[in-house]
């Protein structure tokens, strides 16, 4: 017959303390271990959340301890059951040094490993517009066009270089913050001789004097025109505006057309050319561009090429931008003439290259 084993004889003792009435002496708890891997998620709001391994549960775990040691004056944040705790998000300037440490009645576990979390950057400090006039936004190299008529012959005015520079109305003025100019066309307004719709919208020019009108060709050299705007206001009965275009010798060649909540691409006189934003938001800022050579035109929206290009020869060519009514009496009879539409830039750059 073999010896019993300790754990047998510690079961007869422990049943002879039973028959007796001896209560076994409990072992004291001992501290629990260490919790390990610490590690930081930066959740989308922002804010930090904190998991860790918990120590083995044979040791007793009633609770956690979260500590910032970057903060020596009040190091404890948060004190939690479960091993997971979410903390306020970083501002600039503000590093935080996070443990943990276990908890039980003996008391509390040593530190867990260090997660460090750096102060971010400093946010790119906002510079201060310092547009006096709306020319001072869009640039000089410009005439403008405006639904105002002229008392010669009724047709709408058009205001030159050097007076653009400091040209300030209804339907050309900066905005609040003076960092985008303001086009508005009213519905009604005059118009120019070759066409019947009103406009407040910038042409090309070739110097910034005014003397000179750009003439450029769409098979020599590359030419470019990035604008950063938002439509904040449409007629109502057809709400329509051209926001930006280019122009040869004898018509339109290409614009970016807003109808509604859609931004289309016209090809020729075809308004309809290329979908390209089928939810577009009044008030929401966009970029688009125009890259022409070669004979073909590309073109940028959003920071993203747009699928679809247009080829053409042509000469005699400009850009165009601002707020072009797509509305007049014929069009959209029963409109008011209080009625208008209003389109803000805030950078028209263009380049030409040989």
């Amino acid at each position: 017959m073999s010896d019993p084993t300790l754990g047998e004889l510690a079961a007869r003792v422990a049943a002879i303390e039973a028959r007796l009435g001896i209560t076994p002496t409990p072992t004291p708890p001992t501290k629990p271990a260490a919790p390990t891997g610490l590690r930081a998620t930066t959740l989308s709001d922002g804010r930090i959340q904190l998991d860790w391994d918990p120590a083995p549960s044979s040791n007793g775990v009633d609770s956690w301890d979260v500590l910032d040691l970057a903060n020596l004056a009040a190091p404890l944040k948060d004190t939690v059951t479960t091993p997971r705790s979410i903390r306020t998000p970083l501002k600039a300037g503000d590093k935080r040094t996070y443990v943990v440490q276990a908890r039980n009645a003996a008391g509390l576990s040593p530190v867990s490993n260090v997660v460090y979390l750096p102060a971010p950057p400093a946010p790119t400090p906002v510079p201060t517009p310092t547009a006096k006039f709306p020319a001072d936004v869009v640039g000089k190299r410009w005439y403008l066009t405006t639904p105002v008529a002229r008392a010669s012959d009724g047709l709408a005015e058009e205001i030159y270089q050097p007076t653009l520079a400091q040209y300030v109305s209804k339907y050309f003025e900066l905005d609040a913050a003076g960092a985008g100019t303001v086009f508005r066309a009213w519905h009604g307004g005059a118009t120019t001789k070759g066409s019947k719709n009103p406009r407040s919208e910038l042409r090309e020019m070739g110097d910034e004097v005014g003397k000179l009108k750009a003439n450029w060709s769409t098979t020599a050299g590359r030419h470019r025109m990035v604008v950063e705007g938002q439509v904040n206001r449409l007629t109502k009965v057809r709400p329509h505006v051209v926001i930006a275009q280019i122009h040869d010798a004898t018509d339109d060649v290409s614009m970016w057309r807003v109808e509604g909540d859609k931004l289309w691409l016209t090809d020729g006189d075809n308004p309809h050319g290329y979908l390209v934003d089928g939810a577009f938001k009044l008030g929401t800022r966009y970029s688009l561009a125009y890259d022409v050579s070669g004979g073909v035109i590309s073109y940028v929206y959003n920071e993203k090429p747009v699928p679809w290009t247009k080829t053409i020869s042509t000469a005699g060519c400009y850009f165009k931008a601002g707020c072009y009514l797509q509305s007049n009496p014929d069009s959209a009879p029963g409109e008011s003439t209080s009625e208008y539409a209003e389109v803000v830039i805030f950078r028209d750059n263009v380049t030409h290259a040989p």
